[in-house]
């Protein structure tokens, strides 16, 4: 950019003919070569930088005024050129079209996340009926509020409010960030349709689908700081030579390491173990399967699932010695839902647990979980947990073997049964 003005370059010196020169060889360089910068603040040019730093100068004056002034010389400036304009404008347009066009394929990757977790429900959830919610309307609904997410963790409370819709107490959607801290790296199930199923739903554009194989669609970024845990840390009390440990749901991994550790620790020394769900509204049933795998191998479940039929479910681990052969009694009550019903009628129907307390809620939807490609997941009630020979738990519940409604008779009944036998 040729510097404006006449360029031309006077010494206040008239004496100094050397230095006159230099500054006459300097600005003929700028006319060729030199790339300055004006900075205007307000009506004052504030500064000038060159690659030839003999006419690189600072100054205060006015820019109506026209003039760069420094000791011993000057340099007539003039308003910005209009190729200066130009280039800030095009400038602007530029950054405006990349803003644009970042924040299209984000309300694009946004529509079609939010589409895969309302078609789960749609294709996978057990109950056709959607417990009387009308599903598409709450989908159109949901469309609507995308244009209010400006991120990626916000698309994912948005997503886990439209499944809040189903009020079933548990289908969800977890960020990728919840996902990690709850399931602890478990495994997932792929999504069963393809993103190009998806694409005319969530883009009806003329701009014809990408061909490109499947890629992660825009990873969500790490939260700035990590939310914590929404369930009760699990708890554990060694008294009288019994365990007694709380487990307060069967989602978050902490519990299955927090019960692996205590085994470990006092199996040697422990004459039997107290597990303690009451209250426990269940979760995976994955988890489930791991926390019964601690103290039974075999198959102890089916699921009967929409879409896949009745399935059988073994423990986790299936083979070899459990944990523990201690002698078992779990706690339940009314409010042990869902997978923690599971646990508690497996374990009673294979006489590996003596049940103490109320009987449980008989709501045995099982959560399975779906991998999306950035790590979130979804949390689908797509089947009903039943013993492997028998009748499902669903509007039944597991019944205890001693009736008990007393919450602290409840626990010394089971410290009695463990150190008395009975």
């Amino acid at each position: 950019m040729r510097l404006p003005g006449n360029g031309l370059c006077h010494s206040h010196n008239v004496a100094n003919l050397a230095q006159t020169q230099r500054r006459q060889a300097c600005l003929t360089e700028v006319r060729h070569v030199c790339l300055s910068i004006l900075v205007f603040v307000g009506d004052h040019v504030c500064e000038e930088r060159c690659s030839h730093t003999c006419i690189a100068s600072c100054c205060r004056q006015p820019r109506a005024e026209g003039m760069l002034k420094s000791p011993g010389a000057c340099l007539a400036l003039g308003p910005p050129p209009f190729a200066y304009h130009a280039a800030m404008r095009w400038w602007g347009v530029g950054l405006w079209v990349v803003a644009s066009l970042a924040l299209a394929q984000s309300n694009q990757d946004f529509a079609l996340r939010l589409e895969q977790a309302w078609r789960l429900v749609k294709e996978r959830y057990y109950d056709t009926g959607f417990g009387g919610v009308n599903w598409d309307a709450v989908g159109q609904s949901y469309r609507l509020k995308l244009s209010d997410v400006r991120n990626w963790e916000g698309l994912y409370r948005l997503l886990d409010d439209m499944y809040g819709e189903l009020r079933d107490d548990h289908s969800r959607v977890l960020s990728p960030s919840e996902a990690r801290r709850l399931l602890g790296g478990g495994a997932c199930l792929a999504l069963p349709f393809k993103d190009q199923d998806l694409l005319p739903v969530v883009q009806p554009s003329p701009t014809p689908p990408s061909t490109a194989p499947d890629k992660p669609a825009n990873p969500a970024p790490p939260p700035a700081q990590p939310s914590r845990s929404p369930f009760e840390a699990p708890q554990m009390r060694f008294t009288d030579g019994v365990v007694i440990f709380r487990l307060s749901n069967l989602v978050d991994a902490a519990g299955l390491s927090a019960l692996q550790d205590a085994i470990r620790r006092y199996d040697a020394k422990a004459r039997g173990y107290v597990l303690d769900l009451r209250g426990n509204p269940g979760g995976l049933v994955l988890r489930m399967a791991e926390v019964a795998g601690v103290f039974m191998r075999g198959v102890p479940w089916r699921i009967v699932s929409r879409g896949l039929g009745a399935l059988p479910l073994p423990t986790t681990p299936l083979f070899g010695r459990p944990q523990t052969q201690k002698p078992l009694v779990v706690l339940i009550d009314g409010n042990v839902h869902s997978a923690a019903e599971g646990l508690a009628g497996a374990l009673r129907n294979a006489g590996r647990a003596y049940l103490i307390g109320l009987r449980t809620a008989g709501n045995t939807e099982a959560l399975t979980p779906y991998c999306f490609p950035d790590g979130g997941v979804a949390l689908v009630a797509n089947g009903v947990l039943a013993p492997f020979n028998g009748p499902t738990w669903e509007g039944r519940g597991v019944e205890p073997d001693l009736v008990e409604a007393d919450p602290q008779e409840q626990l010394e009944a089971a410290l009695r049964h463990i150190l008395r036998g009975r």
